[in-house]
């Protein structure tokens, strides 16, 4: 009797996880879609109501070299790859939608952003394409990879780290981005046997848009085609064409480049010193801050913390660092012990780690060895760190156990983490909103010191905004500037951008 007891009792609690199961893990790709949807208008309605619209920063240089130009009809094709000296990139694309945004919304720099968005949506896309992959047939799949594509939504356009969205320029990184995606995805699919015109397509636009941090991606690409041909010798020949064909596109658009536009002649980069500040920087806290900090931030940056926890931020973040170092070692444990057959979620997460692993030597070698440890907490850094998450979702959507549908731990633990970084996604929107109106009250600042200097040219405010680089220049060059704005009637000088916006500058911003 016991023992029938026993029975009917593990039969119901096996019915009882078969429900819950079908009804949590086993969901319909709607899901997906409907998170999507959520993420892409929230973010939409964020830039247009609290991304900064006002000319700061780099943009008065580009204003300076590139949009005189445009205004006076002496722009060529080579002043789209421009750039200053140091570590600056040439931005042909960029260039091209600030163009746009002169012609038709008279540098309003909030549709930078939305341009930004746009390709970020876009890039989801390709995750997606990448994540529901199949060998045998392109048809999506659902359970587990309908939450694995949910997460990776969450991670890639969040507002975790909100002054990504307030600063166009930033946001406007997804435009070369974007590129990197096609590009991995046409190199799974000539890999997988597909045709090699995509392939060389994209492999020249991305070369082209991207400058040097498309050289990054080549290599990390690279290495990731010498792990195919380690892990999977029969897919070598591919590997081996693909490769020469990379090496091809990135001699033959360095030429271009080369011919196309002489750079500025470089500051020196003083290696010796360099180093010998990053040797002091790792001392004081480097060795655990390169590596957690950037961890960390991918999914919850440290502004959001003390919002919410205080003195205790830092704590927190570097515990998520922890756990997501754990996660980096199931990666590379995976791919170099496990040596997984190669699918095209698997090669397109190495690919894009190695891709973050490069941005990041850069921000410690270029940023770091200047300014310091702290430097690794500037806001608009989270859209590369944000790049780890997304190749951890891959690897996991690459993963053979996943597609078992008998595999019901890791179905569970799929949906239950998926669902654990949407619902943080509440909280980190709930303080963005909050924070909004105040970056409105930042920006009527920007707003009301350029019209000061319009109105007294040979005077700067007092309390000039730092963001308000012009106020530094030689007195000569920021009348000039100013001028130019005011003339043409652009930026805030622009009838149609003081409607849209409610950026006044006639009025101070205690008004």
């Amino acid at each position: 009797m016991i023992e029938i007891i026993r029975r009917i009792q593990y039969g119901s609690l096996h019915r009882l996880l078969e429900k819950w199961y079908a009804a949590v893990v086993d969901v319909p790709e709607s899901v997906a879609w409907i998170v999507f949807s959520a993420v892409i208008a929230n973010m939409a309605a964020f830039v247009l109501l609290y991304s900064n619209a006002v000319i700061i920063s780099d943009a008065w240089y580009f204003l300076d070299v590139f949009i005189r130009k445009a205004l006076d009809g002496t722009l060529r094709f080579s002043d789209f790859f421009v750039y200053r000296r140091g570590l600056d990139h040439a931005q042909p694309l960029r260039k091209f939608i600030l163009l746009l945004d002169l012609r038709y919304f008279h540098l309003d720099f909030r549709y930078e952003a939305l341009a930004g968005l746009a390709a970020a949506g876009l890039s989801l896309l390709l995750l997606r394409r990448m994540v529901f992959w199949r060998e045998s047939h392109h048809t999506a799949a659902h359970g587990p990879r309908v939450w694995i594509w949910a997460a990776t939504c969450a991670v890639l356009i969040s507002l975790n780290s909100f002054g990504v969205w307030t600063w166009p320029l930033v946001a406007s990184g997804f435009t070369s981005y974007v590129f990197m995606f096609v590009f991995l995805l046409t190199l799974w699919h000539w890999l997988a046997g597909g045709k090699v015109f995509p392939l060389m397509v994209s492999a020249l636009a991305l070369n082209f848009v991207a400058d040097d941090t498309a050289m990054l991606i080549n290599l990390a690409s690279l290495i990731t085609l010498a792990l195919l041909v380690w892990l999977q010798p029969a897919m070598r020949r591919r590997a081996i064409s693909g490769a020469l064909m990379l090496i091809l596109a990135l001699v033959v658009t360095r030429l271009a480049y080369a011919w196309i536009y002489e750079p500025p002649a470089g500051e020196s980069i003083q290696l010796g010193s360099r180093l010998g500040h990053l040797w002091t920087n790792f001392l004081t806290g480097g060795w655990w801050q390169w590596v957690l900090v950037p961890l960390g931030s991918s999914v919850t940056f440290i502004l959001p913390l003390q919002w919410i926890i205080g003195d205790h931020a830092l704590l927190v973040q570097a515990c998520i660092g922890v756990l997501l170092l754990f996660a980096h070692l199931w990666f590379w444990w995976r791919v170099l012990w496990q040596r997984p057959r190669m699918n095209a979620p698997t090669f397109s997460a190495i690919a894009l780690m190695l891709v973050f692993y490069a941005l990041l030597a850069g921000i410690v070698f270029g940023r770091v060895s200047l300014f310091g440890n702290s430097y690794l907490n500037q806001p608009r850094y989270v859209l590369v760190y944000s790049f780890n998450a997304v190749a951890l979702l891959l690897m996991l959507a690459g993963c053979e156990q996943v597609d078992k549908g008998s595999h019901r731990v890791w179905g569970t633990g799929i949906a239950l983490g998926a669902m654990l970084l949407l619902a943080w996604q509440i909280p980190l929107s709930f303080i963005a909103w909050n924070i909004g109106p105040c970056m409105n009250v930042y920006q009527q600042k920007f707003a009301w010191q350029i019209g000061q200097m319009a109105a007294h040219p040979d005077n700067i405010p007092e309390d000039c905004a730092p963001e308000l680089v012009v106020c530094s220049w030689l007195p000569s060059k920021r009348k000039e500037l100013v001028h130019l704005l005011q003339a043409h009637r652009l930026n805030v000088f622009s009838p149609q951008f003081q409607r849209a916006t409610g950026l006044d500058p006639n009025r101070p911003p205690s008004e």
